[in-house]
């Protein structure tokens, strides 16, 4: 099969649960001649057909199934990207509702233009509760600041092109594997095109996802210090792209973790911010947007 112009990989470790509504956009992406891997992260016996039936889709060229016990959203993406072939791969999750139509015009636009990678906008969709009653829907526009893609860098809103880009392969972390990923990509030295249309529809703490798992949660200190490593690698705009991105990723692990290794997180990023004032700006940023949203 000639190579295809946009591919997908969406790991899942629970496709029994997704699977209704999984079913629904991996169709569409089919009909629109985007090939879809899907990896299906699982310690049990099962086989492609098993998953097709689950999924309700017959035998389809573009759809490539992936199984293995991987453990970890990260790793589970590698296979899939070692699996398809098209010329540009984005990432998407089992939990949320892309928009493969949009995502692929994007892409087409990109690529006439010779570029890079390619952002689009996003919404939110908060989860009913007895707090939050009715349907809620938040629409987050790109208005290609870069500082404020990585205020919310859903990597599910990016695609990369694999011609023009040496894409990185994803750590073994079950949280904030794909901050590490995008802060590998450069992205202040890349050629980007960005989207007002929305490309994708992220469930906010959706039932079963990690973000909802206290125990993936865990990770979230090894993604920092992942996040650390790279501090030397980059000089001007990315380096302070990868201070807010580690900023956040600070912010959010304060907040949840209940124990001690919270204060050792937070000292160590002060003692960092002491060591090289400039950081302070990018740190003066994300607490003023912190606080304006909240």
């Amino acid at each position: 099969m000639e190579n295809t112009l946009m591919g997908v990989v969406i790991p899942t470790n629970r496709i029994e649960d997704f699977a209704p509504q999984m079913s629904i956009w991996i169709a569409d992406s089919l009909k629109l001649g985007i090939q879809v891997a899907v990896v299906v992260d699982t310690r049990e016996t099962i086989n492609k057909v098993d998953i097709e039936n689950i999924l309700g889709i017959q035998t389809n060229e573009l759809l490539v199934i992936v199984i293995g016990d991987y453990r970890s959203p990260g790793l589970a993406r590698n296979a899939g990207m070692a699996a398809i072939d098209s010329k540009w791969v984005c990432f998407w999750d089992c939990d949320d509702v892309p928009n493969p139509e949009n995502m692929l015009n994007g892409i087409r636009k990109s690529d006439s233009r010779n570029v890079e990678i390619f952002v689009g906008s996003y919404e939110i969709q908060i989860v009913q509760s007895s707090e939050i009653p009715e349907l809620k829907i938040l629409k987050k526009p790109c208005l290609g600041n870069l500082d404020e893609i990585f205020m919310e860098p859903g990597i599910w809103r990016f695609a990369f092109n694999r011609s023009l880009n040496e894409i990185p392969t994803f750590l073994n972390l079950r949280m904030g594997e794909d901050q590490v990923f995008l802060a590998s990509m450069d992205l202040g030295s890349k050629k980007l095109c960005f989207s007002e249309r929305s490309v994708y529809r992220y469930i906010q703490h959706a039932k079963g996802s990690l973000t909802t798992d206290s125990d993936a949660w865990r990770d979230l200190q090894n993604t920092i210090n992942s996040l650390y490593g790279r501090m030397n690698l980059h000089r001007g705009k990315n380096r302070r792209l990868l201070w807010i991105s580690i900023t956040n990723q600070v912010i959010a692990f304060v907040r949840r973790d209940r124990s001690m290794k919270r204060v050792v997180v937070l000292v160590v990023y002060l003692a960092r911010i002491i060591h090289r004032p400039s950081l302070l700006s990018a740190t003066s940023y994300v607490v003023r947007r912190k606080i304006r949203s909240e």
